[in-house]
Order: structure tokens, then C-alpha cells, then sequence
């Protein structure tokens, strides 16, 4: 009996790609953007911020309270919010209002 040349091959659990190997590039890439999105949070705590988040409408305003290795603390009016570094698209200061 001749083997169906339809049948997918098994899957593999390591994510080895037939030619192309492990594919490691991607948690390095996220480790590199976690450090220049911390490195932008530090400049901007304490201030008004506008972030950018992965699969948001709308930007998040408010004030940027606490960075860490794994993510920031963001000041919205009704409660703050953690935002891990990884959903991170762009963080802009804002202008303060003056009275």
C-alpha cells in the first residue's frame, strides 16, 4: 500500500522548521524591544504619556508611574494598568497643561 501523499507530516513540539532549524530569533527580538521600551519608559516617569498598545483601538493617556524589567505601571484616571513591554507599539510624552 503506497502512503497517501496528502498526509501532513507529524508537528513537532520544538518548533523546528524543515531547512530552517529552531527559530530563536523571536524571543531574542522581543528580549531587544523590551529593553529600548524601557529604556524610552524611564525618560517619560512621572510625566503624561501617550502608549501605543498591540490590538488597541485608541491610545492609552495618563501618567507613567512605575518601570520595571518586565513592564510599566500606567496612571489612567480610574485605576492603574500594568502594560508588559511585549503589547508595547509607542510611547509619546505629552505636553503638560498649564493654567
Amino acid at each position: 500500500m503506497a502512503a497517501n501523499p496528502r498526509t501532513t507530516a507529524p508537528v513537532s513540539r520544538d518548533r523546528a522548521l524543515p531547512g530552517i532549524g529552531n527559530i530563536r530569533e523571536f524571543g531574542e527580538v522581543t528580549r531587544t524591544m523590551g529593553v529600548l521600551w524601557q529604556r524610552e519608559a524611564k525618560v517619560h516617569l512621572g510625566r503624561r504619556v501617550q502608549i501605543s498598545v498591540a490590538n488597541s483601538r485608541e491610545p492609552l493617556v495618563g501618567t507613567l508611574s512605575e518601570v520595571s524589567d518586565d513592564g510599566l505601571i500606567l496612571e489612567l484616571p480610574d485605576e492603574p494598568i500594568a502594560i508588559a513591554y511585549r503589547r508595547i507599539t509607542a510611547i509619546e510624552g505629552l505636553a503638560t497643561a498649564t493654567a
